[in-house]
Order: C-alpha cells, then sequence, then structure tokens
C-alpha cells in the first residue's frame, strides 16, 4: 500500500521548492492557499481544501478576509487551522499599512494603493462601494489617521481634521459614493487645510475625480 504521508510531504517539498525558485508569480490562487495550508494543516491532503476554501469566499482575498466563523464552516477547517489563517491575514494587513504610511503619500500611485488596501479590509457598513475614507496628513503628507464615514456631510469632516491638526488631506470613495456631498478645496482652505486629492475606488483600479 502506498504511504500516503510520504506522497504529501514530497508533494507539500516540491511545492516549496518550486515556490523558492519561481516565487508566487508562476502559482495559481488554489496552489498559493495550498502552500498556505501547509504549516496550518499537517499531513493532510490540502489540495481539496484550499478549492473549497476557494468555491466558498471566492478569491484568495476572499479567504484571508473572512472571519474564524465563516472559515470553520468549509469542510477540513477546524479552529486551529482557522485561527492560524486569520492570524496571518491581520499580520499581512499589519504589515502593509505599516509599509504603505512609512512613507509620504507624494504620489497618486501610493496615495491610491493605500485606498484600495483601506477599502478592501473593509467588514463593517457601509460596503466598499459607499464608503467614503480621509485621509489625515501632515505637512510632510505622512498619515496621521484614516477615518472612515458612513456619511459624507462636510461639517464631519473638516471638523475631524481640524481636531486632528491635519495641514493635507486625500478623500477615497467607493464606486457608488455620493461624492457630491463630499466637502470642497475652498472648505479646507478657510481652515487651513489643503485637499489634495480625491479618488475613486473600484476594485484595483483608482481615478482622480479633482480637474
Amino acid at each position: 500500500m502506498r504511504n500516503t504521508d510520504n506522497v504529501h510531504k514530497d508533494h507539500r517539498k516540491r511545492l516549496r521548492e518550486r515556490y523558492e525558485r519561481e516565487g508566487a508569480d508562476s502559482f495559481e490562487p488554489h496552489e498559493l492557499l495550498e502552500l498556505f495550508l501547509f504549516d496550518a494543516i499537517p499531513r493532510v491532503n490540502t489540495n481539496p481544501i484550499a478549492h473549497r476554501l476557494l468555491n466558498r469566499f471566492g478569491s484568495l482575498d476572499g479567504v484571508l478576509r473572512a472571519s474564524a466563523e465563516e472559515l470553520m464552516e468549509v469542510k477540513g477547517i477546524g479552529e486551529k487551522a482557522a485561527s492560524y489563517i486569520v492570524e496571518c491575514a491581520e499580520a499581512e494587513r499589519r504589515e502593509a499599512e505599516e509599509s504603505l504610511r512609512a512613507k509620504p503619500l507624494a504620489s497618486f500611485e501610493r496615495a491610491s494603493n493605500y485606498l484600495i488596501w483601506r477599502l478592501r479590509d473593509r467588514k463593517l457598513t457601509p460596503s466598499p462601494e459607499n464608503a467614503v475614507v480621509a485621509i489625515f496628513m501632515d505637512d510632510t503628507l505622512h498619515v496621521m489617521e484614516t477615518c472612515d464615514y458612513e456619511a459624507t456631510g462636510h461639517d464631519e469632516i473638516i471638523s475631524d481634521a481640524s481636531d486632528i491638526g491635519a495641514k493635507n488631506i486625500i478623500i477615497g470613495c467607493g464606486k457608488s459614493a455620493k461624492t457630491e456631498e463630499l466637502p470642497s478645496a475652498e472648505a479646507f482652505a478657510k481652515r487651513g487645510i489643503n485637499l489634495c486629492d480625491v479618488i475613486r475606488i473600484r476594485g484595483y483600479d483608482a481615478e482622480s475625480l479633482m480637474d
């Protein structure tokens, strides 16, 4: 009889060696997820589990945004594996935020990446499509604080910017957010705050709404 432990061990070794040799770009989503699950679920064929997770959550990104309770609804994912996935996903989010905040948001690309990350991470209402995110920055364009808004009334965003002591602000909007209700550049300028940009986020795409 074939030793399945050895089969799984050899498969894991080959997949890890391929990752080290070729990098993540050569991997399909289920292969990346399978590789990720190796440490969470030892001595088990993680390939069908990876496919079940992707079928349930739609993408690798969806898996990493799921709660432990949601993950455990998938066959093959127990409490230990679910906790491992959630903890690793949270560590990835913290690392991504620290990396984005370490340098000033002095370009459209950096600001867009920050907003895409921020909206991608949302789990609460409003949905990412309707969300408004204000990035408050100092005079060197380093992030001081980032706030989410359910409504886009002028007073709350401008008031928060003043209370935080922001000198610059970037506003990000989900694809369905009502931008006509956002504060104008002139309204911010009266408080000594520069509105650098208003950026519409559609998934992983971004566009400036300022002339």
